[in-house]
């Protein structure tokens, strides 16, 4: 009691999550924190099913009002498989099925969820997605997968992160209930500590988030929310129709493990394969060509596990990119089979960006008047010259590399030589005919960072001793 005989009021705490929290961890926390925290609880199962009800969950719990912290996570229900049945008009669970919620509209979710609780809270802490132990209707491994894609989410827009996956993953056998994402008891009060503790330490200041220096998704205010959202007529129910996997008129594409291949009209086959989510291999068979196995490329020899491309797919277009990248690395206009890069005004055209001769093949795009070229890994200015770059030169300044101060890096993976241009408003790749095109594109938030992948691209090839 103060001195004036009223209660000191709780700082108000809300932990949102799917059963793991609800009927698991939930309780230990309000035990914990009791007489410290008011410790309000809210339901989430997909990223959907949280997003629709986010508003009047909220509401329910702070009235008009904000939580001096909110702890959230949904992701558990996200990648469950299931498949559609046309007799039954409903999902069922299915190990060869697709996931609840594909990685691309996982982060749409992602990015909404953040906007409206950090309109509702200025301590906003993501909790990831607590491992299992074997498929319990998912694949093993995605778990990581989205926790990845939830953490450039997060880092990107201020927000805390409260590992709860790496806590409890060298834990499984011990807390994990056999076949099941759940846990004991014992295991719920061992992730509440954990929970606990980073509310605690939010509340007090302790806990920062990983500042990354990208433009935030901008928070909406409650007025902005109240006029955003639509509530269906009472009783009645959303109605789910799957979107099927549509073939374009003008180019088709097809998964090939983790690898994408886009056919076009032309007979031009493209190959994309992502790497380490920040690094795209971008590979360009003329007709009568083939891609060689991966065991035969020609510097990176063991790049790594490749992760999951984003394929979103329209009638018009086929946006293809790496979860982590902020942006499009490729968009293929399927009329006219225009190619659109990344970045702005960078523009490639079948018709006149990739050309084959006799003697070569060539990839050309052009590019913003502002923007200047640096070499890997020493940066040496390359702006508006042109250069025979031969990787086989024992000077990591002559190598087929590139980076620009528009936080991208190409490094051409072909042991000829090649020649870079990098002049006229335009950038010319220009290839032996003997090969395809064959590059990786490196996305970075600066150039430490661009270097950094591309000395990790070169390791395999026995250049890993590269100085930046």
């Amino acid at each position: 009691m103060n001195a004036a005989g009223n209660e000191k009021a709780l700082p108000t705490a809300v932990i949102i999550g799917d059963s793991v929290c609800i009927s698991g961890y939930a309780k230990y926390v309000k035990e914990m924190l009791k007489d410290k925290v008011d410790v309000k609880v809210g339901a989430a199962t997909t990223s959907k099913w949280t997003l629709d009800g986010i508003d009047s969950g909220l509401n329910h719990m702070l009235g008009k009002g904000k939580a001096d912290v909110i702890h959230f996570n949904c992701g558990i229900w996200d990648i469950s498989l299931k498949s559609y049945d046309e007799d039954k008009g409903d999902f069922h669970v299915d190990l060869k099925g697709k996931r609840a919620t594909p990685p691309a509209q996982y982060e749409k979710n992602l990015r909404e969820l953040v906007r409206i609780l950090k309109g509702r809270t200025d301590k906003l802490i993501w909790a990831t997605t607590t491992p299992f132990s074997d498929d319990n209707g998912r694949h093993q491994g995605d778990d990581f997968l989205y926790n990845k894609i939830a953490e450039v989410v997060m880092k990107e827009n201020g927000v805390m992160i409260d590992d709860l996956n790496s806590y409890m993953l060298p834990q499984l056998d011990k807390y994990q209930r056999k076949g099941d994402v759940h846990f004991s008891q014992d295991g719920y009060q061992f992730l509440a500590k954990k929970v606990s503790d980073s509310l605690l330490k939010a509340l007090n200041g302790e806990l920062k988030p990983e500042a990354f220096p990208i433009n935030p998704d901008k928070p909406y205010t409650i007025e902005e929310r109240e006029e955003l959202t639509v509530q269906p007529p009472r009783g009645q129910k959303a109605v789910v129709t799957p979107d099927p996997d549509r073939r374009g008129m003008y180019a088709s594409h097809e998964m090939q493990g983790k690898s994408l291949l886009i056919h076009t009209t032309t007979d031009w086959c493209w190959k994309l394969t992502a790497y380490d989510h920040y690094v795209i291999r971008v590979q360009v068979s003329w007709p009568g060509g083939e891609f060689p196995a991966d065991d035969r490329m020609a510097i990176v020899k063991n790049p790594g596990e490749p992760t999951d491309l984003i394929v979103e797919e329209t009638d018009t277009e086929l946006k293809v990119r790496t979860w982590a990248v902020d942006g499009i690395p490729l968009k293929f206009l399927k009329q006219n089979m225009t190619i659109q890069w990344l970045w702005e005004k960078g523009i490639l055209k079948e018709s006149d960006g990739l050309v084959r001769d006799k003697d070569v093949a060539s990839l050309t795009y052009s590019y913003n008047p502002t923007e200047q070229f640096f070499s890997l890994p020493n940066g040496g200015e390359l702006t508006g010259q042109s250069s025979k770059r031969n990787y086989a030169a024992n000077d990591p300044a002559s190598y087929p590399a590139f980076y620009s101060n528009r936080n991208y890096g190409m490094l051409m993976n072909e042991v000829k030589p090649v020649w870079i241009e990098l002049g006229g408003k335009r950038v010319k790749l220009t290839y032996p005919q003997s090969d395809l095109i064959d590059l990786f594109v490196i996305i970075g938030k600066d150039k430490d960072e661009i270097a950094k992948r591309y000395v990790s691209l070169l390791a395999g090839s026995g250049k890993s001793n590269l100085r930046m």
